[in-house]
């Protein structure tokens, strides 16, 4: 009878990694397990998700693990970054993250104002990015080191960067998709007012530019032709 027991406590020492993974709830008046999505990111294992209820955040994330991050809508949930930093930024060794639902806002950097992507598969959904700047490229978030980015739609305006007003590339991203957006009024010192990819494979469907301003008439890089106040228009691969 003993041994008997010991075989029905054993299902109990399964390891913690085989747990599903857990939901971290974040409201700002601190009925939820945090009350501010930086500390549930700091206590969140790889895969979780953070749901974030409805307020203005304001703060400056770092993601550097696989998470799901989703508010309770654009304009619902604020993330804002004081112009202090980019208000997102991404750095999750490969992993992936999801950003959806929520406004990113009053970011400032050298690139990436809204949100700087390295070494991640980031996706964005449903996510305003509206009223951040960069010195360099990307206003409302930038691709760099080893980033794949999906876009699907979200509502990038009113930023403003050297490069790609709205989503700037430095030729170091590893491919995107970008599909059902809205690029608006936003603003490049140079090239791509609406979005600068420089020498990257991907997919753009259903977009629509409108308002987007940049001094440059015209800059081809690799397979994508950038227009002053358009964007981006694809230019077929060559037969």
């Amino acid at each position: 009878m003993p041994s008997l027991a010991i075989v029905l406590l054993l299902p109990c020492l399964l390891p913690a990694s085989s747990a599903l993974a857990a939901t971290l709830v974040v409201d700002p008046d601190g009925h939820g397990d945090h009350a501010t999505i930086q500390a549930a990111i700091d206590a969140a294992s790889d895969a979780d998700v953070i749901e974030v209820w409805p307020g203005t955040y304001t703060e400056n994330l770092l993601i550097e693990k696989g998470l799901e991050i989703r508010g309770a809508g654009a304009g619902l949930t604020i993330v804002a970054g004081r112009f202090l930093d980019s208000v997102v930024s991404t750095d999750a060794a490969g992993a992936e993250v999801v950003l959806a639902d929520l406004t990113v806002t009053d970011g400032m950097a050298d690139d990436g104002g809204g949100v700087y992507c390295a070494d991640t598969v980031l996706t964005l959904e449903r996510v305003e990015l509206i009223g951040n700047q960069a010195s360099g490229s990307g206003g409302g978030a930038c691709v760099e080191d080893g980033c794949a980015l999906s876009v699907r739609d979200c509502d990038i305006s009113m930023n403003l960067a050297s490069s790609g007003g709205g989503v700037g590339d430095s030729g170091a991203g590893v491919g995107f998709v970008i599909e059902g957006s809205r690029f608006a009024g936003n603003m490049a010192r140079g090239d791509g007012a609406g979005l600068y990819l420089y020498d990257e494979d991907g997919t753009l469907r259903a977009n629509v530019f409108s308002g987007n301003q940049a001094p440059i008439k015209t800059g081809v890089s690799g397979r994508q032709l950038i227009h002053r106040r358009v964007g981006l228009a694809v230019v077929p691969p060559p037969s």
